[in-house]
């Protein structure tokens, strides 16, 4: 996922729709720090290039970062220095450590197809979650919610790149799913590449499901005690 668009089409287009990775953070940061004034280390999973995690950063946050793509670790390691950014799928991850928090944004969590990967996903937030720390989903769309079928176009430029993607949603086999055609054009060449996005479509007691086994798995392994909602 996003091998293609990470180090070109992916920030531009971001940009140009107008996501507000500023006012995201400090959204975040006000939840995080109302649960807990002193939270520290915030690790973010499914963190892509790295734009929250440089908000978090400037917010005064430790952090560390995942992602299931070469591309996109590469991408967000070039941003953040020393920040550490590892690359990991989000039902298996073992990192070793807690953190203060756990944060998953960004739909990240529908690139679970099966109730079975939400479930090992949750499972696997919820065991980084330091006792009395917060984990933080936000979760993708519903089957009601998603509107198909439907097609869209976009495009941005940044300096001497310049990025245009059309797109169809649709579902099939009971997923969403993306079909994206980009174009990218720099002074020396042009290309384009096409992505497919697969995406579960749960309703929110699944998700609330979820997180309760992951808590609970977590509470079996330590005494401490997290709050998911």
């Amino acid at each position: 996922m996003y091998e293609d668009s990470a180090l070109d089409a992916y920030d531009i287009l971001n940009t140009a729709r107008g996501k507000d990775y500023v006012g995201e953070s400090a959204a975040l940061a006000a939840v995080i720090r109302h649960h807990e004034a002193s939270t520290r280390t915030v690790l973010d999973v499914g963190c892509g290039t790295g734009r929250h995690m440089t908000e978090f950063q400037v917010l005064g946050f430790d952090c560390v970062g995942t992602d299931l793509s070469p591309a996109m670790v590469a991408k967000a390691k070039s941003r953040l220095g020393d920040a550490c950014v590892e690359l990991a799928d989000i039902r298996t991850m073992d990192l070793g450590a807690t953190f203060d928090a756990v944060i998953c944004l960004n739909g990240t969590i529908g690139y679970m197809t099966t109730k079975s990967d939400l479930d090992q996903a949750l499972s696997r937030l919820a065991a980084h979650v330091s006792p009395g720390g917060i984990l933080i989903v936000e979760p993708w769309m519903s089957p009601s919610q998603w509107l198909t079928p439907m097609v869209g176009a976009e495009a941005g430029k940044e300096g001497d790149t310049a990025v245009s993607r059309v797109s169809r949603a649709f579902v099939e086999d009971g997923l969403g799913v993306f079909e994206r055609h980009c174009s990218i054009a720099t002074p020396e060449r042009a290309w384009s590449f096409v992505e497919v996005h697969r995406m579960g479509l749960y309703e929110m007691s699944e998700y609330i499901d979820a997180f309760r086994l992951g808590v609970r798995a977590r509470t079996e392994r330590s005494a401490g005690f997290i709050r998911s909602f």
